[in-house]
């Protein structure tokens, strides 16, 4: 993790996640800021990462570290469920920090609300919006005047010039291997342990990896495209699979969940992985398999793949079917029908794949009949599990522009776009209902003998117990 007071021999980059809310999804390596890393540490930088509230480091532990170790930048990512804590945190920083230091806040919530965090968070010298790779190195050594180039030629950069505010037009970088790929020593990925405790990955330890970016479908909850676009960006098989050998031949990791957007999208890039990927297990005798823990869409899926898939040791399938209306389906532009889910989830089912199905109550325009409808199809359909969101309107979404425009969504906290606190409604219904409707949706379809049995006996460990126990307290 480093040392407080240590002097590099090459300006540092300090890369910060604020958040201290011990939640499911801050115990997870922070892949975003390892991928910053070390694009910083290639332009000449000494990057180091204080993820607060993990690994022992604390808020105090920064602030020490920049009195002691002047950074040439100060990176701040942010999601809108931190957003109140991020903004406390710059407060706090600013009174340790010089003031020719930049500090440059990225993340889904600035990519999504730039100007309103600018004007929120007026120490932010800059905002970086989409992917920050290429953005956060040549921006520190404008700023630092190591580099010419003007400031209106760094992709995504949103910034203030004389009162006014700027923003340059987003490019994602094509050619995902041409970025620097993440120094796992930088940020040990063995110090983290929600890979294998928050999800029920079947082996441990388990690491995060992700071969793609971005997602071709037009859902209108999700925020995916505004941090990475709509159009699907790959890293090659064979740099995935040198990936995969570190994390499994240095760090001993025997599982890697890829948190891909959407993995199956294309279909020969996934015959090709998994080709590749299973001749290392049986001619090189690695002792490592694959998991997909985030939602594949269903269209993408036939037995070819799924065959595939099960060569190389996967084990269960999360989809999204978030409704089982036709009509609230094709409101949230998800492409599918509740047929097309008996179907295929059948499918993966036949070839022996546990599923696990993700679904929305509440979206707007949704009735009582359809919400109930939707935990019908949860139970008739053959799901492992099932995982039960009310709607959040993630800022920068279609459907959050839409009820803005309709005047239905005026003031927003952002601290309750989460999925693990509840005390909103955007919808006619009102908050106790929704809240109502979670939990008998997930009595009904955890609280059937056969579903609780499996429940259980999918943990495989007792700290695995006790943490998604707390955590379905706190979900409930």
């Amino acid at each position: 993790m480093g040392t407080v007071g240590f002097e590099p021999s090459k300006p540092e980059a300090l890369l910060v996640r604020p958040s201290t809310e011990r939640f499911i999804f801050t115990s997870i390596y922070p892949l975003g800021l390892g991928y910053l890393a070390s694009s910083m540490e290639r332009a000449g930088f000494s990057p180091f990462i204080a993820d607060v509230g993990n690994r022992g480091y604390k808020r105090q532990d920064v602030f020490e570290r920049v009195r002691a170790n002047k950074p040439a930048v100060v990176g701040i990512t942010c999601f809108s469920r931190d957003f109140a804590r991020t903004r406390q945190f710059v407060e706090e920083l600013d009174r340790h920090l010089p003031k020719d230091v930049p500090v440059v806040l990225g993340g889904p919530h600035p990519s999504a609300l730039p100007e309103l965090t600018l004007e929120q968070i007026p120490r932010a010298d800059y905002l970086i919006v989409g992917e920050g790779e290429e953005a956060l190195p040549l921006l520190t050594r404008i700023h630092h005047g190591m580099d010419d180039t003007p400031l209106d030629r760094v992709p995504g950069l949103v910034w203030k010039d004389n009162g006014r505010t700027r923003r340059n037009e987003i490019a994602w970088p094509q050619d995902l291997d041409s970025l620097a790929p993440v120094d796992w020593d930088l940020c040990d990925p063995r110090d983290y342990h929600g890979e294998y405790i928050a999800h029920g990955s079947k082996r441990s330890p388990a690491a995060i990896l992700v071969t793609s970016r971005g997602c071709p479908y037009q859902c209108q909850f999700c925020s995916v495209h505004i941090v990475n676009g709509h159009r699907v960006r790959r890293h090659s098989v064979d740099y995935v699979m040198r990936e995969f050998e570190i994390l499994h031949k240095k760090y001993g990791f025997r599982e890697v969940r890829v948190l891909d957007d959407n993995f199956t999208t294309q279909k020969s890039y996934v015959l090709e992985f998994c080709e590749e990927l299973h001749r290392h297990q049986v001619r090189d005798g690695w002792d490592i398999t694959l998991s997909l823990p985030i939602g594949v869409h269903l269209q993408t899926l036939d037995e070819e793949i799924l065959d595939a898939l099960k060569s190389v040791g996967v084990y269960e399938l999360t989809v999204g079917v978030e409704s089982g209306s036709a009509r609230i389906q094709k409101a949230m532009k998800k492409n599918i029908t509740p047929e097309l889910v008996r179907e295929k989830v059948q499918l993966i089912k036949d070839k022996g794949f546990a599923t696990i199905g993700l679904f929305i109550l509440g979206y707007p325009g949704e009735t009582k009949e359809e919400m109930e409808r939707t935990v019908r199809v949860s139970m008739d359909v053959p799901f492992d599990q099932a995982h039960f969101h009310t709607f959040i309107p993630f800022p920068g979404t279609p459907i959050t522009m839409q009820l803005q425009a309709e005047g239905k969504l005026q003031e927003m906290r952002w601290e309750d776009i989460h999925f693990e606190r509840f005390n909103y409604s955007y919808t006619d219904f009102s908050t106790g209902f929704l809240q109502w409707m979670r939990f008998k949706a997930l009595a009904m379809f955890y609280f059937r003998p056969r579903q609780f049995w499996r429940f259980v006996t999918k943990f495989k460990s007792l700290g695995q117990m006790r943490f998604i126990t707390q955590k379905a307290l706190e979900y409930m």
